[in-house]
């Protein structure tokens, strides 16, 4: 298979186009590569249909010399159309009149009709539009072609292909090769926690310091009577309150009930609308960015990266990104809450807290880690499904894979870039799976120390009521330090994808000034 790959790249003329680019055959040239010119990309798709000179029988040349040098033009016609391909049936069209001699038919169309049908002879002598065009490119009748060689142009109805119709193989279609070299390059991706940056980049779009200020203190507050309600209803139960007290009592709870749910109505209402705005802007930003960039920069990104961050990862700033940093802040505070009432009543019991801290950072900074680069692998491996839909769906592509029989191949190809994507996501199962189970351990070893504390110092340390107290808030404790840690990992793997929309907003290089003093 390699040696004949190498016979395709020498008969076609491609050996100083691969040493000139930078990864040689390997080397990303854009959508329709257009990173190539007008000769490179008639020579490799001359290439890609010689590469199938086992499996196909009849190959159609749309005019493959006129984009090509004289010097270089003889070549690929006595190498490859007159060598390589000796024996297949080729049916060229050409504007370039000088290897019509070597044709064994040769047809003339005139106004979309054929005015001659012949050997080259043949024609010469009853075709005046024939000679017109000769004369018009400063050949004569009787001037021969390449020397060495015979070029059997015969018509695809003649039958003296063994392949027949089946066989048939269009210059510039796609050829069996290795997958990793029709794959793009990888795609480039952040490593290691996110970024302080990338955090104050979103908040600055939400509105600025004071705006953010606002927002978390509405939070703060909401957290705060949330609070109060148990604490409250522990002091009701203590007071034991009369008939004349009740109500006392009630007016002051209902009152707090009140106040939590107007509050966190606000809080919700506020976190949207800034979220919002901040998505409105971070789009706009990114679209002006990328509507401003170089040529080059369409060349080698491939248009499925574009489309994966205007849709997939905007669609999570729009819907997702502003509630994780919500979610985040509110198991802040929980924790925040619960320790402190849990100190206030059984303030021994928190010594055990610190070598349980140690050990939940430690976990943290292991699950954050694997977390948020399987987040990043599977952002990266959604860019090539876009991408080959994409390129499915353009112009009469579903034309082209239906006519060559490609359909199975396709669908399978597709079939396994949404594999590839779905793998980060099984990790993640798993990884969630190891993380839940040791955070349960560490919860319960901290339930453990409070109950202790609240058995050996029953009547003398603390009351039944505030023992009752502590071990709910402990109970709780546990779960929010679960939830807390699970979610600042959720939190960093979300600012992903402002991660990759700041990229293409701040980072990609720039045309000129639309505007400027001349």
């Amino acid at each position: 298979v390699e040696a004949h790959y190498n016979d395709c790249v020498q008969t076609c003329q491609l050996q100083e186009d691969f040493e000139l680019l930078k990864s040689r055959d390997q080397t990303k040239v854009g959508e329709k590569g257009i990173a190539l010119s007008g000769g490179q990309k008639s020579r490799v798709g001359l290439a890609r249909a010689a590469y199938k000179f086992h499996s196909s029988s009849i190959f159609l040349l749309d005019d493959p010399y006129s984009a090509l040098d004289a010097h270089v033009a003889r070549g690929v016609h006595e190498k490859a159309v007159l060598g390589l391909l000796a024996n297949k049936t080729r049916i060229v069209a050409m504007n370039r009149l000088e290897f019509a001699s070597s044709c064994d038919m040769v047809v003339v169309l005139e106004s979309g009709r054929i005015s001659a049908v012949g050997t080259y002879q043949e024609v010469c002598s009853c075709s005046d539009a024939f000679k017109a065009l000769l004369t018009a490119q400063g050949l004569s009748a009787d001037e021969s072609g390449p020397p060495d060689g015979e070029l059997r142009m015969l018509r695809a109805v003649s039958g003296t292909s063994s392949g027949g119709v089946e066989g048939l193989a269009e210059a510039g279609s796609d050829g069996d090769e290795d997958k990793d070299a029709a794959d793009d390059d990888e795609e480039e991706r952040a490593t290691g926690q996110v970024k302080k940056e990338v955090i104050f980049y979103y908040l600055r779009n939400m509105g600025g310091p004071c705006t953010v200020t606002v927002l978390a203190l509405t939070y703060i507050f909401s957290e705060l009577l949330s609070l109060c309600l148990p604490i409250w209803l522990a002091t009701w139960t203590a007071a034991q309150p009369g008939h004349d007290e009740f109500m006392y009592y009630l007016r002051i709870y209902a009152g707090l009930s009140l106040a939590v749910i107007l509050f966190t109505i606000l809080r919700d209402m506020m976190g949207n609308i800034l979220g919002f705005r901040a998505a409105r802007r971070m789009h706009a930003a990114m679209f002006a960015s990328v509507l401003r960039a170089p040529m080059s920069f369409f060349q080698d990104t491939p248009q499925g990266r574009i489309i994966n961050r205007f849709s997939k990862d905007m669609s999570e700033i729009d819907k997702d990104l502003v509630w994780q940093l919500i979610y985040t802040l509110v198991p802040v505070l929980s924790v925040i809450g619960n320790f402190a009432m849990v100190g206030g009543i059984a303030y021994v019991s928190l010594v055990a807290f610190f070598p349980a801290f140690w050990l939940y950072y430690k976990l943290w900074k292991y699950y954050n880690k694997a977390a948020l680069d399987l987040k990043r692998i599977s952002k990266v491996l959604s860019s090539p499904v876009y991408d080959h839909f994409n390129n499915l769906c353009r112009e009469n592509a579903i034309s082209v894979v239906r006519a060559f029989r490609q359909v199975e191949r396709q669908c399978a190809t597709s079939d396994q870039y949404i594999l590839e994507q779905q793998r980060p996501d099984y990790s993640q199962m798993y990884l969630e799976i190891w993380f839940s189970m040791r955070m349960e351990h560490l919860g319960c070893v901290l339930v453990l120390f409070v109950s202790l504390f609240a058995v050996l110092g029953r009547g003398r340390l603390v009351s039944e009521g505030a023992a009752a107290l502590a071990l709910t808030f402990a109970g709780e404790c546990s779960g929010s330090v679960q939830s807390l840690i699970g979610q600042i990992a959720e939190f960093g793997m979300a600012f992903n994808c402002v991660e990759r929309v700041r990229e293409y907003t701040l980072t990609l290089p720039q045309e000129a000034a639309a505007l400027t003093d001349k």
